[in-house]
């Protein structure tokens, strides 16, 4: 019988392995910066050609290395970050699994220059295999990968264009400078700036530097410790959300990663605020004890894992649901120049349709003082309605503008899921009968329960018939027909793949929408003062779909626009 298993020889093992922790270009220029950031650079330049393809050079301030630092340096898992197996579970720097350098050093033509305390020296390796030797040079280190893959073709063909292997190096000198605000950082692309920041003292410094003050006006911060986990950072205002992950920046103990337990707490801390498809913007630092959590689960370090996840994940949730609470972000109207504010025109003069047009204005001796909870914080000041449609308030910084079903159907919801049925029904005068379809029927007859401690008095009468006695105090300009076959039709169509918790959500959900002022309601000075009064009591200006209720457009905005600044 003939022998099939054979050894493989330590070239092939070398080049399989390198695999596994360069998978491209920016794989090398990763691995390189957090050795840097290990050795303690305040200064990190990375400059490739090609696409990273034809040379990789990364320069650092850190420690540097000896010469016998150096003659080992390429040789597999050979670290300055553990020594026992003890510190695997323990980790506090970005590198420790000795692989880089020698998994680069396999699959290109590597040139290390490195001093420290007046003594540099370099090392270089390619085919004809290592030499050493002294140079001039400075404290720190620079690292240089020529011909990446010269020495696995097939590797080769697995590259993208040069500007798309730029775009991921772009990506991840971004989002490590941002854990980083204390290095500076600049990256070449063929001789070409494309990114140079400057040491900073702080996150929002270094936000500025790379996005401008847009995305800083956008932003909410977030600070809470729980459990043993700290989470800091930034959370997007609800109505600045984006129809892709790619702006979730996440930091576990200042490492990058891509984490689906922290992405879907981030989601659940928004819960209704965004609209269903988008997803939130955060730049979140995860601090925890590092051996709570496990960073060896893949070669490149790209993933980690959690010992206690639905702890991380609850703790993380908790966070931005407070941020958001305590900050209740106002989303601000964009009056820039060249830009156009979408809906229809309205003229203030245009009065030919009545009472029903123009501008209403609450009467002068029924205005109320600045409101508390919202309107204590912005001392708004009722105007009046604006085509039937939108409330007008007047604060310290701008003009606020209110959709007024928006915001009556927040005001019901958070009524209803806390006060469901303490405030008792009201009896009609009149009870009026309601035949359904079969269908809406049954799944309203199923339910029936949870409408009554709601507040509706509905009795099954008949086949397919409900009589309906009474419905919630806490509504009022209801048709009670319309209301109860509204609610059948949104019953029937979400309760099959709801929960039951879930189900009872939606069913307030429905019920608040469904009461709330609509579009071309006329409303009094006195319920403008009651709902902007209400209004300002709920935890965030969404309703429960993710709309924005009410909108800003600051006095300085304005200003800008009349040129008076």
């Amino acid at each position: 019988m003939t022998d099939r298993i054979k050894q493989l020889s330590q070239e092939v093992v070398e080049k399989i392995f390198a695999g596994e922790v360069i998978e491209r270009p920016v794989s090398v220029v990763k691995e390189l910066v957090e050795n840097s950031l290990d050795a303690g650079a305040d200064s990190v330049e990375v400059e490739i050609e090609a696409g990273g393809r034809k040379l990789i050079s990364v320069r650092d301030t850190g420690s540097g290395m000896s010469r016998n630092d150096l003659a080992i340096c390429t040789e597999r898992y050979t670290t300055s970050k553990i020594s026992r197996v003890d510190d695997v579970y323990n980790i506090k720097s970005l590198g420790f699994r000795g692989e880089a350098l020698s998994s680069i050093a396999a699959v290109s033509k590597l040139k290390i220059t490195s001093g420290r305390g007046g003594d540099a020296y370099v090392l270089e390796i390619d085919k004809s295999g290592k030499t050493i030797s002294e140079t001039a040079g400075r404290d720190g280190t620079k690292v240089e990968a020529r011909g990446l893959f010269y020495n696995v073709p097939v590797r080769l063909k697995f590259l993208k264009s040069a500007d798309t292997e730029n775009a991921h190096i772009y990506d991840f000198m971004l989002k490590v400078s941002l854990a980083y605000p204390g290095v500076s950082f600049v990256l070449r692309e063929d001789g070409r700036k494309v990114l140079d920041f400057k040491k900073t003292a702080d996150l929002k410094e270094r936000l500025y530097q790379a996005f401008g003050g847009e995305l800083i006006k956008a932003l909410v911060d977030v600070n809470s410790a729980q459990a043993g986990v700290k989470i800091s950072g930034y959370v997007g205002k609800p109505d600045f959300n984006k129809n892709q992950r790619n702006w979730q920046y996440i930091y576990v103990n200042g490492r990058v990663v891509s984490d689906r337990t922290v992405s879907h707490a981030v989601a659940s801390g928004f819960g209704a605020l965004i609209p269903s498809g988008r997803n939130p913007v955060c730049f979140l630092f995860i601090d925890i004890d590092p051996e709570l959590v496990d960073v060896n689960v893949h070669p490149t370090k790209r993933e980690i894992k959690f010992v206690n996840g639905s702890l991380v994940h609850d703790v993380v949730a908790a966070a931005v649901k407070k941020t958001l609470v305590l900050n209740k972000p106002v989303p601000e109207m964009n009056m820039g120049l060249g830009q156009s504010v979408s809906g229809e025109p309205y003229d203030p003069l245009d009065m030919t349709a009545g009472s029903q047009a123009g501008f209403s204005v609450a009467e002068p001796e029924r205005r109320a003082e600045p409101l508390p909870g919202f309107s204590q914080s912005l001392k708004m000041r009722p105007l009046g309605q604006v085509k039937n449609r939108y409330i007008v308030a007047i604060e310290d910084e701008g003009i606020c503008v209110i959709d007024q079903h928006v915001a009556h159907e927040k005001v019901l919801y958070e009524k209803f899921r806390k006060r469901a049925g303490k405030d008792g029904t009201q009896a009609m005068l009149v009870p009026v009968s309601l035949e359904l379809t079969p269908v809406k029927f049954n799944f309203l007859k199923k339910h029936l329960e949870a409408l009554t401690t709601l507040g509706f008095d509905l009795e099954v009468f008949g086949k397919n018939t409900l009589v309906i006695r009474g419905v919630p105090l806490l509504i009022s300009r209801v048709n009670p027909e319309k209301l109860i076959e509204d609610l059948a039709t949104d019953i029937s169509e979400f309760s099959s793949v709801k929960q039951a918790a879930d189900l009872k959500d939606e069913i307030i959900k429905s019920v608040a929408c469904h009461s709330a002022f609509r579009w071309g309601d006329a409303i009094t000075s006195e319920e403008i003062n009651r709902l902007l009064f209400d209004f300002g009591e709920v935890d965030t200006p969404y309703c429960p779909h993710g709309r924005p209720g009410i909108f800003r457009l600051k006095f300085d905005e304005i200003d800008k626009r009349f040129s008076r600044t």
